[in-house]
């Protein structure tokens, strides 16, 4: 049988799928339900950044993959509370080009992001 801490990153990893299946379901439906979406990534970098700080002994770099978490949940989490804030205030015309502006930066974080990451991984293969 497992250690607890296995155990416990067992359901971090149940937790994890978890949430990139509704991250999965909300995508088809992020022009009308921005915000859940966004939230679920947030959450998801939370739990993705406590399940490497569980496994710190086990990874070779562990920092890298922990700075890079606590960026994306600081950049998700300022574009989730900007959106927050902006709605109520919101007027048409200039209401739904502030939404575009907003869902565009989140996009626009999401593909940074994750090519900055890419990039990591294809220039220092060993560290991964």
């Amino acid at each position: 049988m497992g250690s607890p801490a296995s155990n416990g990153r067992f359901f971090i990893d149940i937790a994890r799928f978890s949430l990139m299946f509704i991250i999965l379901n909300t995508s088809f439906l992020a022009h009308t339900r921005f915000f859940p979406l966004i939230l679920t990534i947030t959450i998801w970098h939370v739990v993705a950044l406590v399940w490497h700080l569980w496994n710190r002994e086990l990874e070779h770099e562990v920092r890298i993959h922990v700075r890079v978490h606590i960026i994306s949940i600081i950049s998700y989490a300022t574009i989730s509370i900007v959106f927050l804030i902006v709605q109520p205030l919101l007027v048409r015309p200039y209401g739904i080009i502030i939404n575009y502006i907003i869902i565009i930066a989140a996009i626009a974080s999401m593909i940074l992001f994750n090519a900055a990451r890419l990039h990591y991984f294809l220039v220092n293969p060993k560290e991964v």
